[in-house]
């Protein structure tokens, strides 16, 4: 073992993979909910989502947070979000706004400059990060993370 030099430093893919798993898991954690159809008034719902112990109802509304986007604006869900949270529903609207963020990216066909010029500020601008998540998760080789950021940024 030579104790002078540096160990080589990691490749691309190398650091692009736990960027990409983490990706998954915040498009996992926002789909963890989907299962709950929103065939109920949108009250009935949030009263169900209520039951949920707290680490569950950002999961539990997931369906509520898309429907608003998909069929409003992800700036609708995001005011909604933003009012869950004063209500005390939630306790923090961030992994909310990911949720928006990712239905946001699909309503515009996976277009990052439409889906960030309809996601609001709010929520610790989870919504810009759900949308670049989702796009990454769905479009980007791992190996092809690193680059493709230095051609967003």
């Amino acid at each position: 073992m030579n104790h002078g030099t540096r160990p080589p430093k990691p490749s691309a893919e190398v650091i692009a993979k736990p960027i990409i798993q983490l990706a998954v898991l915040l498009v996992i954690i926002g789909f963890l909910g989907v299962v709950v159809k929103l065939d109920a008034s949108p009250e009935d719902h949030l009263l169900r989502c209520r039951k949920e112990p707290l680490y569950r109802r950002t999961a539990c509304l997931a369906p509520f947070l898309e429907e608003i986007t998909i069929k409003q604006s992800a700036a609708a869900a995001i005011s909604e979000a933003l009012k869950l949270t004063t209500s005390g529903l939630i306790d923090d609207c961030h992994l909310a706004a990911h949720v928006i963020g990712e239905a946001n990216v699909q309503k515009h066909h996976y277009d990052i400059g439409a889906a960030f010029a309809t996601c609001r500020l709010g929520c610790r601008d989870g919504c810009f990060h759900g949308v670049m998540g989702a796009y990454l998760a769905e479009r980007v080789a791992p190996a092809e993370v690193g680059p493709f950021i230095a051609t967003v940024c």
